[in-house]
């Protein structure tokens, strides 16, 4: 049985991206996958056609910020704090799979790829 590693990615913004194996086993899921399809700015091509950004590029580097954050947050925080951060972190990371498995495959209401083309 393989192991998941953590890896990186090129980004054109942030360098190099790199991300952790738990975060490797979201961005593997087909519904994560899904995303590389959508336009993250809607019809914006039509006017600015160099304008190509997919809202899984757009996904990556939000989680990419996300955990620089949590990172810092973690390293500047008191030890009580940090045991009380990694318990938490560890109990929203249970809520997501199982709410993740009672979902496979759907899509969420809403949010489709011309969601924010009417302004």
């Amino acid at each position: 049985m393989s192991t998941l590693q953590g890896g990186q990615i090129a980004d054109p913004v942030h360098k190099y991206v790199y991300f952790t194996s738990i975060e490797r086993i979201i961005l593997d899921r087909r519904v994560a996958q899904r995303l590389r399809w959508v336009a993250q700015n809607g019809l914006n091509h039509m006017v600015y056609p160099e304008v190509r950004t997919s809202r899984f590029s757009h996904s990556f580097g939000t989680m990419h910020l996300a955990s620089r954050f949590l990172a810092a947050s973690i390293a500047n925080a008191d030890a009580d704090s940090q045991v009380n951060i990694a318990k938490r972190i560890t109990e929203l990371i249970e809520r997501v799979i199982e709410k993740d498995r009672g979902r496979s495959g759907r899509t969420p209401q809403g949010s489709g790829p011309l969601l924010g083309t009417r302004k």
